[in-house]
Protein backbone atom coordinates (compact mmCIF):
# COMPACT_ATOMS: atom_id res chain seq x y z
CA UNK A 1 0.00 0.00 0.00
CA UNK A 2 1.77 3.14 -1.20
CA UNK A 3 -0.16 5.24 1.29
CA UNK A 4 1.80 3.63 4.13
CA UNK A 5 5.06 5.06 2.82
CA UNK A 6 3.40 8.44 2.38
CA UNK A 7 2.07 8.26 5.95
CA UNK A 8 5.56 7.59 7.33
CA UNK A 9 6.92 10.45 5.26
CA UNK A 10 4.29 12.87 6.56
CA UNK A 11 5.41 12.16 10.14
CA UNK A 12 9.19 11.98 9.74
CA UNK A 13 9.52 14.60 7.01
CA UNK A 14 8.04 17.49 8.96
CA UNK A 15 8.30 18.82 12.48
CA UNK A 16 5.75 18.84 15.30
CA UNK A 17 2.85 16.44 15.86
CA UNK A 18 -0.86 16.44 15.06
CA UNK A 19 -3.77 16.55 17.44
CA UNK A 20 -6.87 14.69 16.27
CA UNK A 21 -10.23 15.72 17.68
CA UNK A 22 -13.00 13.17 17.52
CA UNK A 23 -16.71 13.83 17.96
CA UNK A 24 -19.32 11.07 18.03
CA UNK A 25 -22.88 11.58 16.82
CA UNK A 26 -25.81 9.16 16.80
CA UNK A 27 -29.01 9.18 14.74
CA UNK A 28 -31.28 6.27 15.52
CA UNK A 29 -29.27 3.09 15.08
CA UNK A 30 -26.51 4.81 13.09
CA UNK A 31 -23.43 6.08 14.94
CA UNK A 32 -20.43 7.84 13.47
CA UNK A 33 -17.27 9.62 14.51
CA UNK A 34 -16.03 12.76 12.79
CA UNK A 35 -12.33 13.53 13.17
CA UNK A 36 -10.33 16.66 12.42
CA UNK A 37 -6.57 17.24 12.56
CA UNK A 38 -4.38 20.24 13.23
CA UNK A 39 -0.91 20.95 14.59
CA UNK A 40 -0.69 20.43 18.33
CA UNK A 41 0.30 23.70 20.04
CA UNK A 42 0.64 24.06 23.83
CA UNK A 43 -0.83 27.23 25.29
CA UNK A 44 1.36 30.21 24.42
CA UNK A 45 2.88 28.61 21.32
CA UNK A 46 2.17 29.57 17.72
CA UNK A 47 3.03 26.72 15.33
CA UNK A 48 2.34 26.37 11.59
CA UNK A 49 -0.90 24.64 10.68
CA UNK A 50 0.17 21.39 8.98
CA UNK A 51 -1.49 18.26 7.69
CA UNK A 52 -0.52 14.61 8.12
CA UNK A 53 -1.52 11.37 6.42
CA UNK A 54 -2.84 9.41 9.39
CA UNK A 55 -3.87 5.74 9.53
CA UNK A 56 -6.95 6.23 11.69
CA UNK A 57 -9.17 3.70 13.46
CA UNK A 58 -12.12 4.39 15.77
CA UNK A 59 -13.16 1.78 18.34
CA UNK A 60 -16.55 2.22 20.07
CA UNK A 61 -17.01 1.16 23.70
CA UNK A 62 -20.34 0.39 25.36
CA UNK A 63 -21.22 -1.14 28.71
CA UNK A 64 -20.92 -4.56 27.06
CA UNK A 65 -17.36 -3.93 25.87
CA UNK A 66 -15.57 -2.90 22.67
CA UNK A 67 -17.31 -2.91 19.31
CA UNK A 68 -15.92 -3.38 15.81
CA UNK A 69 -13.42 -0.72 14.85
CA UNK A 70 -13.76 1.39 11.71
CA UNK A 71 -10.60 2.48 9.85
CA UNK A 72 -9.56 4.90 7.13
CA UNK A 73 -6.51 6.75 5.90
CA UNK A 74 -7.03 10.35 7.00
CA UNK A 75 -5.56 12.52 4.27
CA UNK A 76 -7.78 15.58 4.56
CA UNK A 77 -8.31 18.05 7.39
CA UNK A 78 -11.54 16.26 8.35
CA UNK A 79 -12.97 12.80 7.86
CA UNK A 80 -15.91 10.71 9.09
CA UNK A 81 -16.09 7.04 10.06
CA UNK A 82 -19.34 5.08 10.33
CA UNK A 83 -19.50 2.84 13.40
CA UNK A 84 -21.17 -0.55 13.32
CA UNK A 85 -23.17 -2.00 16.18
CA UNK A 86 -26.62 -0.44 15.95
CA UNK A 87 -26.35 1.58 19.15
CA UNK A 88 -24.73 4.76 20.38
CA UNK A 89 -21.40 4.06 22.14
CA UNK A 90 -20.52 5.63 25.45
CA UNK A 91 -16.87 6.23 24.42
CA UNK A 92 -14.89 6.13 21.19
CA UNK A 93 -11.12 5.61 21.22
CA UNK A 94 -8.98 6.64 18.25
CA UNK A 95 -6.21 4.17 17.33
CA UNK A 96 -6.70 2.46 20.69
CA UNK A 97 -4.51 5.13 22.26
CA UNK A 98 -1.45 3.88 20.30
CA UNK A 99 -0.60 6.51 17.70
CA UNK A 100 1.75 9.37 17.17
CA UNK A 101 -0.89 12.03 17.64
CA UNK A 102 -2.59 13.65 20.59
CA UNK A 103 -6.25 12.73 20.93
CA UNK A 104 -8.54 15.61 21.86
CA UNK A 105 -12.15 15.66 22.99
CA UNK A 106 -14.76 18.37 23.43
CA UNK A 107 -15.93 19.37 26.92
CA UNK A 108 -18.87 16.93 26.92
CA UNK A 109 -16.65 14.03 25.83
CA UNK A 110 -14.09 14.72 28.59
CA UNK A 111 -16.92 14.62 31.15
CA UNK A 112 -18.12 11.33 29.67
CA UNK A 113 -14.58 9.98 29.94
CA UNK A 114 -14.54 10.89 33.63
CA UNK A 115 -17.75 8.93 34.21
CA UNK A 116 -16.96 5.95 31.97
CA UNK A 117 -13.15 5.62 32.21
CA UNK A 118 -13.39 2.04 33.47
CA UNK A 119 -14.95 0.91 30.16
CA UNK A 120 -11.54 1.23 28.51
CA UNK A 121 -8.78 -1.38 28.89
CA UNK A 122 -5.96 -0.33 31.24
CA UNK A 123 -3.55 0.59 28.44
CA UNK A 124 -6.15 2.81 26.79
CA UNK A 125 -6.95 4.42 30.12
CA UNK A 126 -3.24 5.23 30.43
CA UNK A 127 -3.24 6.76 26.94
CA UNK A 128 -6.35 8.77 27.82
CA UNK A 129 -4.59 10.17 30.91
CA UNK A 130 -1.67 11.28 28.73
CA UNK A 131 -4.08 12.88 26.25
CA UNK A 132 -5.79 14.65 29.14
CA UNK A 133 -2.46 16.18 30.16
CA UNK A 134 -1.69 17.47 26.67
CA UNK A 135 -5.24 18.79 26.33
CA UNK A 136 -4.91 20.72 29.58
CA UNK A 137 -1.54 22.10 28.43
CA UNK A 138 -3.18 23.45 25.26
CA UNK A 139 -6.25 24.86 27.04
CA UNK A 140 -8.40 22.06 25.63
CA UNK A 141 -9.70 20.63 28.92
CA UNK A 142 -11.11 22.47 31.92
CA UNK A 143 -9.34 22.10 35.26
CA UNK A 144 -12.34 20.65 37.13
CA UNK A 145 -12.74 17.93 34.48
CA UNK A 146 -9.01 17.14 34.66
CA UNK A 147 -9.25 16.75 38.44
CA UNK A 148 -12.31 14.51 38.15
CA UNK A 149 -10.69 12.17 35.60
CA UNK A 150 -7.43 11.95 37.58
CA UNK A 151 -9.30 11.22 40.80
CA UNK A 152 -11.08 8.30 39.15
CA UNK A 153 -7.86 6.99 37.61
CA UNK A 154 -6.14 7.15 41.00
CA UNK A 155 -8.46 4.38 42.18
CA UNK A 156 -6.99 1.99 39.58
CA UNK A 157 -4.86 -1.01 40.49
CA UNK A 158 -2.86 -1.30 37.25
CA UNK A 159 0.67 -0.04 37.93
CA UNK A 160 1.46 1.84 34.72
CA UNK A 161 -1.92 3.59 34.74
CA UNK A 162 -1.54 4.63 38.36
CA UNK A 163 2.04 5.80 37.79
CA UNK A 164 1.02 7.99 34.84
CA UNK A 165 -1.86 9.37 36.89
CA UNK A 166 0.46 10.35 39.76
CA UNK A 167 2.83 12.09 37.36
CA UNK A 168 -0.07 14.06 35.89
CA UNK A 169 -1.20 15.02 39.40
CA UNK A 170 2.31 16.31 40.15
CA UNK A 171 2.47 18.16 36.84
CA UNK A 172 -0.57 20.24 37.75
CA UNK A 173 1.34 21.94 40.56
CA UNK A 174 2.95 24.55 38.31
CA UNK A 175 -0.49 25.60 37.01
CA UNK A 176 -2.17 26.18 40.39
CA UNK A 177 -3.01 29.84 41.12
CA UNK A 178 -1.50 31.20 44.32
CA UNK A 179 -4.84 31.40 46.10
CA UNK A 180 -5.66 27.75 45.37
CA UNK A 181 -2.38 26.13 46.47
CA UNK A 182 -3.69 24.83 49.80
CA UNK A 183 -6.85 23.46 48.17
CA UNK A 184 -4.67 21.68 45.60
CA UNK A 185 -2.54 20.12 48.37
CA UNK A 186 -5.65 18.88 50.16
CA UNK A 187 -6.93 17.42 46.88
CA UNK A 188 -3.61 15.63 46.23
CA UNK A 189 -3.69 14.04 49.68
CA UNK A 190 -7.32 13.00 49.33
CA UNK A 191 -6.72 11.59 45.84
CA UNK A 192 -3.49 9.63 46.44
CA UNK A 193 -3.46 8.55 50.10
CA UNK A 194 -5.54 5.42 49.47
CA UNK A 195 -3.37 4.33 46.54
CA UNK A 196 -0.22 4.88 48.62
CA UNK A 197 -1.57 2.77 51.49
CA UNK A 198 -2.36 -0.12 49.11
CA UNK A 199 0.97 0.05 47.24
CA UNK A 200 2.98 0.20 50.47
CA UNK A 201 1.58 -3.20 51.49
CA UNK A 202 3.16 -4.93 48.48
CA UNK A 203 6.86 -5.63 48.09
CA UNK A 204 6.56 -5.78 44.30
CA UNK A 205 5.27 -2.18 44.23
CA UNK A 206 8.38 -0.46 45.59
CA UNK A 207 8.78 1.84 42.55
CA UNK A 208 5.11 2.88 42.55
CA UNK A 209 5.25 3.39 46.31
CA UNK A 210 8.18 5.77 45.81
CA UNK A 211 6.32 7.75 43.14
CA UNK A 212 3.28 8.09 45.40
CA UNK A 213 5.46 8.98 48.40
CA UNK A 214 7.13 11.78 46.47
CA UNK A 215 3.80 13.20 45.29
CA UNK A 216 2.31 13.16 48.79
CA UNK A 217 5.44 14.65 50.40
CA UNK A 218 6.07 17.44 47.87
CA UNK A 219 3.00 18.80 46.05
CA UNK A 220 0.71 17.17 48.65
CA UNK A 221 2.73 18.47 51.65
CA UNK A 222 1.38 15.57 53.73
CA UNK A 223 2.53 16.45 57.29
CA UNK A 224 2.69 12.85 58.55
CA UNK A 225 4.77 11.63 55.60
CA UNK A 226 7.06 14.67 55.75
CA UNK A 227 7.63 14.07 59.46
CA UNK A 228 8.50 10.41 58.79
CA UNK A 229 10.91 11.37 56.06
Amino acid sequence: DRQLGAAFESFIGQAHAPVVTGATSCKGSQAGTSASQRTYSPLGWSLPDQRWLIPLCATPFAATGAGARACTMMAERETTLALAGGSCPKLVSLNSGAAYFHQARDAAAWKTLAAELSLLPADEQTAAIDDLGTAFASNGAEAHVVLEVLARAAAATETSLLTRTVLQVQGLEKSVPEGAVEAYRVWVRGTLTGAFAQAAKRRDQAELTGVLLRALALPGRDPAIRARL
